[in-house]
């Protein structure tokens, strides 16, 4: 008789995520986004990934837009026991729809990444640049966002959200997880709008990573956010 057992490789985390999304209308057509986020390492350490992203979108409609953005990625790592960081170059492309039921908000979003991953050895005490691989990602998310009173204009007030997006490999992933499947982000939160252009935000994140062969990373996440509109 022949016995096959399966073992599955677990990494838990549990780090903090910290995000500012700033709107500003240059037109009725022609919108400028950026955000800023800075994320943990395990328990909150040391700074892990600092992301900065900037879009120029074009409004199709009063409900959907296109865009194209480019992002620059700061990562530390640890590799023979040297910390030092690494920088990853990504240009995308993406497609926004936002549609109001009432005073309440759904949000979908179709975004295509061309990625531009660094690779690095350890030579004197610090990171040296050894070559560039490329990897063509999408993401789709999926985001509520409802007031917790009953309102048609919610310029001010508490409101709670909840979101999800999920990310693929369409080529490249080799350089990646090795796997069409890359990871998934569930979110759930509450928030405060202060006024008609300003919203804080604070929420829970589970972070699901596919990893190599049969492992994965699961990642608990603090989650902070503010959202600027002009």
């Amino acid at each position: 008789m022949i016995i096959c057992s399966t073992t599955v490789a677990q990494e838990k985390k549990f780090s903090g995520w910290a995000m500012s999304a700033n709107t500003i209308k240059i037109n009725p057509k022609i919108v400028f986004q950026f955000d800023m986020q800075l994320r943990s390492t395990n328990n909150f350490k040391n700074p892990e990934v600092f992301i900065i992203r900037p879009v120029l979108a074009y409004m199709i409609n009063k409900t959907t837009s296109i865009g194209i953005g480019v992002g620059s990625i700061s990562t530390w790592k640890t590799i023979e026991e040297v910390r030092d960081e690494t920088k990853e170059f990504r240009i995308f492309q993406q497609m926004n729809t936002e549609k109001k039921y009432g005073a309440s908000t759904i949000q979908h979003r179709i975004r295509v990444e061309e990625r531009w991953l660094p690779e690095v050895s350890v030579a004197d005490g610090a990171f040296k640049k050894t070559g560039t691989n490329f990897n063509f990602r999408a993401r789709y998310l999926t985001k509520f966002m409802i007031p917790t009173k009953k309102t048609l204009q919610f310029s001010k007030g508490f409101y709670v959200v909840a979101q999800n997006e999920f990310y693929f490999n369409l080529a490249g992933a080799s350089f990646a997880n090795n796997k069409f499947f890359d990871q998934s982000r569930t979110y759930g939160g509450a928030g405060l709008r202060i006024n008609k252009t300003l919203d804080i935000e604070l929420g829970y994140m589970y972070q699901y990573v596919e990893g190599e062969a049969k492992t994965y990373i699961s990642n608990s996440i603090l989650h902070f956010a503010t959202f600027l509109r002009l």
